[in-house]
């Protein structure tokens, strides 16, 4: 028994005529029939019987026709309630973001999601986006929030933000005694002559510099790896050096005067901030509750000021 026989057979019951139930449902006639015809050989009863009034529900009929009313009506509550559902943010959430984002961005945000979606589950993780882009291709997250990835099959990528990286310094006295030049704008050129705490030689950050730094025919001068950027901040405000981030990442050190930033020009190194899902998998209400939040939150801190303007660019804005 299909939900399309039911259909039929309700149709041809209320208007009392194959003809004129076919015409209401737009379809032959004789299709009509066959559906109606194989409900009653599956049923092994006459369900209609014709006489010169017209048709007539026989006993089995109209025992059947308040069933399969009934029926339809609970399949028409179950799609309101599938679809209601599916609009309503529930269940877990997987979220990678960048260093900076986690400890700036994300208890802002989750403060008021948490609250206003409490049916949600958030799982938090925070790394360099080449750990953001491996969670997300072996299936650990659901989204991520990170410069753009460099590998992954099934990867959507949407830039929200684009921004320049900048030269972060250490406090002045540390920078004396590492002889850093007290300069507003560093070129590319000058990449070679500071001592730089920087990522392994896999992460995004690592990559772009050392892409756009061979362009111009220099290499780095690495003096400390870390693979963590809170480690690389503390590193640089001992005065071990000096790195080369987004703005994003030290933005809470540069306003307690932990760090020093300078421009970094002829030319800049352009990143992106971007919210990285999956393609082969589907985007929940979850997920696009929190990807409203992001972006709403990043346009909120560049309009404001409180992200400075000139670090930054909000993507599809003049």
């Amino acid at each position: 028994m299909e939900l399309r026989q039911l259909r039929y057979f309700i149709a041809v019951a209320r208007l009392n005529s194959f003809s004129r139930a076919a015409e209401s449902l737009n379809v032959a006639q004789s299709a009509l029939s066959r559906q109606v015809q194989g409900l009653e050989e599956e049923l092994a009863t006459t369900l209609l019987l014709r006489d010169r009034r017209g048709l007539h529900l026989t006993e089995a009929g109209e025992a059947l026709l308040e069933r399969a009313e009934m029926a339809l009506e609970q399949v028409r509550l179950c799609k309101e309630d599938v679809l209601r559902r599916s609009n309503v943010p529930k269940g877990d959430l997987r979220l990678g973001v960048l260093p900076s984002l986690g400890e700036f961005l994300m208890p802002r945000i989750l403060a008021r999601y948490c609250q206003q979606y409490p049916e949600v589950h958030v799982h938090l993780r925070s790394g360099f986006s080449g750990f953001v882009n491996d969670w997300l291709a072996e299936g650990h997250i659901d989204l991520g929030v990170m410069h753009s990835p460099w590998w992954g099959a099934n990867l959507v990528t949407e830039p929200i933000v684009i921004g320049d990286l900048i030269v972060a310094l250490p406090p002045e006295a540390a920078a004396r005694r590492l002889g850093l030049p007290e300069k507003e704008v560093y070129e590319i050129q000058d990449l070679k002559d500071l001592p730089m705490v920087v990522p392994s030689k896999l992460h995004a950050q690592r990559i772009l510099i050392e892409r756009e730094t061979a362009a111009h025919g220099i290499s780095i001068n690495v003096a400390l790896e870390v693979d963590n950027s809170s480690i690389i901040k503390a590193l640089v405000k001992e005065g071990m050096g000096c790195t080369v981030i987004a703005y994003s990442a030290v933005h809470s050190d540069v306003k307690k005067n932990d760090l020093r930033i300078a421009r970094l020009a002829k030319p800049g190194i352009r990143n992106d901030i971007s919210i990285v899902t999956r393609s082969d998998r589907p985007v929940t209400a979850a997920m696009r509750a929190m990807i409203n939040d992001i972006k709403l939150e990043m346009r909120g801190l560049i309009q404001s000021g409180e992200w400075p303007a000139e670090h930054f660019q909000l993507v599809g804005s003049k």
